[in-house]
């Protein structure tokens, strides 16, 4: 019976054939089956006997169940870069250079055999250049199909190596397992010292002696225990400029933009580091917060795009206030389809950036939400830390609060194709500009002119 239990923990799924005839054999939840497959390429094998069945078993349990995180992180990892410098690409480049060949590739997943490459290129060939909806699903599932027949056997050639993560990645978590810990300790710490109000953020315990040090010590010791991973790095640096250790903070967030380049958070935090802020000091927001700072609960009065905090990963989240009781089917409004995109504004000065929501609540007529901001604002400004934090990000929290602050709605949305690429279009103005102040009647003005030439009906998600 230990034996039938212990066969239990491992799920349906495609493993190493135990036999060591093929690459891969079907574990079925129960026994193995004749179905192999070698390089993609499926089959017949069945097992000889009863007996050699049962021989294997356990072993295949054992080897699921202890492989089974770290596969998992390997996949993740891998998708995520795929949908960042992929999929959100309209011409499928990396700062204009083709992923669709091996040799860039290659730099990309070190370590990864030809045959896998091969297939990272011909999955990226597979990518239309402009997703409609429907278009979208069927990438989500040609990815999976693509993950099941290849990622696994990355996954396992490259066993006791880190996953490889997308740099540019804020919205997976970057965490290693056994950084977890030591994660979350350093972030209760840090929550429990800094108080966040409107228009005001008071931090106790700051100083080389202070308990926000002892959050920076445990994040150090993260760190240390992946020191290639740049969120950890970048969630130490973090640490030490809330902890008032400026001088510390500066040159390990010099340190993870010499080590790695293409980690955004990083370069844009180095760009205005007179004015850029710990993100320690955001309100934490997740799709699951259940309860409304009172930071965020006084700055939302119509719609409004905010920087908020997940786990060590700054993010934007746009919130909307149902002031006028619009919403008061809660059913019609969390099961109803949600189009959002953005738009870079023809208008220039200042530079604009558009977001648009619509609400099919009611499908004769739509609820339509407008956010309008000057993302090309001095590097560290708030308002351009909002916007570069979005352009990082694959998906958005959309949020939907009555006027007693009740969350109607909390919802994380996929950014459709439309969307990644205005994204990544001022992805590039944030890179290439130094950006400039902007007053309240300039920022009026080119609202007003963006509205005369363009409208949440005009506009196409």
């Amino acid at each position: 019976m230990a034996e039938e239990q212990s066969v239990g923990a491992a799920p349906a799924d495609w493993y190493p054939d135990p036999t060591g005839r093929h690459a891969h054999r079907y574990w079925d939840g129960a026994t193995w089956t004749e179905h192999v497959a070698d390089g993609g390429e499926s089959g017949l094998d069945p097992l000889a006997t009863a007996d050699e069945r049962s021989s294997l078993v356990l072993g295949a349990a054992e080897e699921a169940k202890a492989r089974e995180q770290w596969l998992a992180e390997a996949v993740k990892g891998t998708k995520d870069y795929f949908w960042i410098r992929l999929m959100i690409d309209p011409h499928n480049t990396v700062k204009g250079r083709s992923v669709k060949n091996v040799p860039l590739l290659k730099q990309t997943f070190p370590g990864a055999d030809d045959a896998f490459l091969a297939a990272l290129a011909q999955y990226a060939k597979s990518v239309p250049s402009n997703e409609t909806p429907q278009e979208a699903e069927a990438s989500e599932h040609a990815f999976q199909a693509f993950k099941d027949r290849y990622i696994a056997e990355f996954a396992e050639r490259n066993m006791g190596q880190e996953p490889k993560l997308s740099a540019a990645d804020t919205t997976a978590t970057g965490i290693p397992s056994d950084a977890s810990a030591l994660i979350s300790e350093a972030i209760d710490i840090i929550e429990g010292q800094v108080t966040i109000q409107p228009g005001a953020i008071r931090v106790e315990g700051s100083g080389s002696e202070g308990k926000v040090m002892e959050a920076a010590n445990k994040l150090q010791e993260a760190h240390n225990l992946h020191p290639q991973n740049p969120l950890l790095h970048f969630g130490l640096a973090s640490a030490l400029h809330l902890a008032a250790q400026f001088k510390s903070a500066e040159d390990e967030m010099k340190a993870i933009v010499q080590l790695h380049p293409d980690f955004l958070l990083a370069r844009f935090a180095i760009a205005g580091w007179e004015r850029w802020k710990s993100p320690f000091t955001l309100p934490s927001w997740t799709p699951q917060t259940e309860g409304v700072p009172p930071a965020i609960a006084e700055i939302v009065k119509t719609t409004v795009l905010l920087s908020v905090r997940e786990g060590l990963s700054p993010r934007a989240t746009l919130f909307l206030r149902d002031a006028s009781g619009d919403f008061q089917d809660l059913n019609a409004l969390r099961s109803a389809k949600i189009d959002i995109t953005s738009v870079v504004s023809p208008v220039k000065t200042p530079q604009l950036m558009a977001i648009y929501v619509k609400i099919w609540d009611n499908p004769q007529s739509p609820y339509e939400v407008e956010e309008l901001g000057a993302p090309l604002r001095l590097p560290g400004d708030p308002s351009r830390c909002t916007f570069e934090y979005l352009c990082l990000q694959q998906d958005i929290d959309f949020v939907v609060l009555d006027n007693n602050n009740k969350i109607l709605l909390n919802k994380r949305l996929t950014m459709p194709s439309r969307m990644r690429e205005a994204n990544q279009q001022l992805l590039g103005l944030l890179e290439s500009t130094a950006g400039q102040e902007v007053s309240t009647s300039e920022l009026v003005g080119a609202m007003q002119s963006h509205q005369r030439q363009m409208s949440p009906s005009s506009v196409s998600f």
